[in-house]
């Protein structure tokens, strides 16, 4: 098996470092990035362990062929899609779509992947099948137990800290990690009904997909408004509760990530060519506010 472990403070440079895994990173909040990872992996079983500071949005799909669990640690809250939740719910990631996250400052979790047959095969085996539509595909939320967790977690972290060279210590391991989830996650009440979307929610899921599938658009808020479909007042409730900024705000952290990120990807394209792609064009303030977003000027951004 292989490890990767790093302590990263340029989000552009922890992007490039996990790109393999087909993730992706976009800090929203001013200058407080860092992401603490330990990792251990082959193409059938991985674990990492994943600290964050800084506000968060994750995206990224699951990889083909694994069942996917997070486990956050204890004091730790998040938005898993358009709901928020806690350290008291385990989350299972959905198997074809993409899957979005939104991390506060402080963010600890546990994330392990296992082989899908040898997943069903163990459950098979233990004759433990009432549960089998918690793997239907779709992203699902369950009660965590902090007892379970806390003996979870120290198994996981024997794990990342044992010698990885005894492929048959290394088996035993993973099926004992497979072993004792499925035996909590058979047990039924622990499942969480998905939560409906509200009307706030469903606002800044609509008004996300149109910034994103837009990029190179420079909405008002008016316009963003009224496409839609809700108000002012409302929107601006709506990014407050989940992001805890303005949707305007979010509109210019979205447009500083994407800037920082192609002058980290270019080494023959102009800050300024950049930066007018997004619709910065007095570079002054351009500075300042990539400053105050990332703690740097755009021009001591490292190029790849």
């Amino acid at each position: 098996m292989e490890t990767l472990k790093g302590y990263f403070t340029d989000i552009d440079i922890y992007n490039e470092a996990v790109k393999n895994w087909d993730l992706s990173f976009k800090l929203l909040s001013k200058g407080d990035f860092s992401s603490d990872m330990h990792m251990i992996f082959d193409s059938n079983f991985s674990i990492v362990r994943e600290k964050l500071t800084g506000k968060i949005e994750q995206k990224g799909k699951a990889q083909d062929g694994l069942i996917v669990f997070g486990i956050p640690v204890k004091n730790t809250s998040f938005y898993w899609f358009d709901k928020k939740v806690n350290s008291d719910t385990l989350v299972v990631f959905p198997k074809e779509n993409n899957f979005e996250v939104i991390s506060e400052s402080d963010f600890e979790v546990y994330v392990v992947s296992i082989n899908e047959q040898s997943f069903f095969k163990i459950m098979k085996k233990m004759n433990v099948l009432k549960n089998e539509p918690l793997f239907d595909g779709k992203p699902q939320e369950v009660f965590l137990n902090k007892e379970f967790a806390s003996r979870f977690i120290n198994l996981l972290e024997y794990f990342l800290n044992t010698n990885l060279k005894n492929p048959k210590k290394n088996s035993a391991l993973i099926d004992s990690i497979t072993i004792s989830l499925i035996e909590y996650l058979d047990n039924a009440k622990h499942l969480k009904l998905p939560a409906q979307l509200n009307k706030k929610n469903l606002a800044v899921k609509k008004a996300i997909e149109l910034i994103n599938k837009q990029v190179n658009n420079l909405f008002s808020i008016p316009q963003l408004c009224a496409l839609v479909g809700v108000s002012e007042r409302t929107l601006l409730s709506a990014f407050k509760e989940k992001y805890k900024v303005s949707p305007s705000d979010y509109i210019k952290a979205f447009r500083l990530n994407k800037v920082k990120q192609e002058i980290y990807n270019s080494k023959t394209r102009t800050i300024s060519e950049i930066a007018g792609k997004y619709h910065f064009w007095h570079m002054g303030q351009f500075a300042k506010d990539f400053k105050k977003q990332f703690g740097i000027l755009p021009s001591q951004v490292e190029r790849k």
